[in-house]
């Protein structure tokens, strides 16, 4: 599962421009294609108000309401990210790609992620200063929608990535998660932690015994952590004790054992972590 294409959804918020910091040290490092994708939210200018034509909101003197001025300052808030992104990906040298879409959010990453090999986006949106959720609503909506590995970035901008810890719930389709991880140990010349969390400890073994299977056939040395307790509990504080620059989390969703992908796991966890984490199905 080798990085070629990496997409990385961005606007002009400080959360976004971590994402995208996460996006060009990837890249650079995994010689990939970084691609930008900007959404000009359709929402803003085509919502219930403007069908209200005699009403105040689209009359003088509230004309910077009107959907021309919509328009033409989101297409300008465009060309302002896309010169952001243009310089911090020269700076790098990395090659890219920039994307103006118009649309919802989450529709269009969904969408464009089906040609990408790892979507990065950021854990708040263009929103984030009004409200008082640690993660954004298009984020906790992408979890469950996108297919693509998916990134979310952490609060803080990237340093190294020395330690990663893959948390591994077996079944059938969660062996992604495992190239994935050799993957990023590869980019990153990291060590590895594999965290399986069960109710049974016989399965849980089991499902520990596929992991150290494939590494050992990969000759890829790991610390194996067994746990048993409620999954997004239980990743935490194993994650306080091994302290990672990154957080991998694979599991079937059909497996039956343990859905590590449950939305619920997945926000509970996101608004704990301030590092990094990335979500294979």
């Amino acid at each position: 599962m080798d990085f070629k294409n990496i997409i990385v959804a961005i606007d002009n918020e400080e959360y976004s421009r971590i994402a995208l910091r996460f996006g060009v040290m990837i890249a650079k490092q995994a010689q990939a294609v970084l691609h930008g994708v900007y959404v000009k939210e359709v929402g803003l200018w085509e919502g219930p108000w403007f069908n209200y034509s005699n009403g105040t909101l689209v009359s003088e003197p509230y004309a910077p309401t009107r959907k021309e001025y919509i328009e033409d300052t989101l297409a300008q808030r465009a060309r302002d990210v896309e010169s952001y992104f243009d310089a911090a990906c020269k700076y790098a040298e990395v090659a890219a790609t920039f994307q103006i879409h118009t649309g919802v959010v989450t529709a269009v990453v969904q969408e464009v992620s089906q040609s990408a090999d790892l979507v990065i986006i950021g854990r708040r949106g263009a929103h984030a200063s009004w409200l008082k959720q640690l993660l954004g609503s298009d984020c906790a909506r992408l979890l469950n929608r996108v297919e693509r590995p998916l990134m979310v970035s952490g609060m803080c901008p990237p340093e190294e990535t020395k330690r990663i810890l893959l948390c591994y719930g077996g079944g059938d389709f969660a062996g992604k998660s495992l190239a994935m991880a050799q993957n990023l140990l590869a980019v990153f010349g990291a060590q590895l932690s594999v965290l399986t969390v069960g109710t049974k400890k016989t399965r849980a073994l089991e499902v520990q015994k596929q992991a150290k299977h494939y590494f050992a056939q990969q000759k890829i040395s790991a610390t194996y952590i067994l746990s048993a307790g409620e999954a997004s509990a239980e990743i935490m504080r194993v994650a306080d004790m091994e302290q990672p620059d990154m957080l991998v989390i694979g599991a079937s969703i059909q497996s039956g054992y343990l859905d590590l992908l449950a939305p619920s796991v997945a926000v509970r966890i996101l608004e704990q972590a301030n590092y990094p984490v990335l979500f294979v199905r």
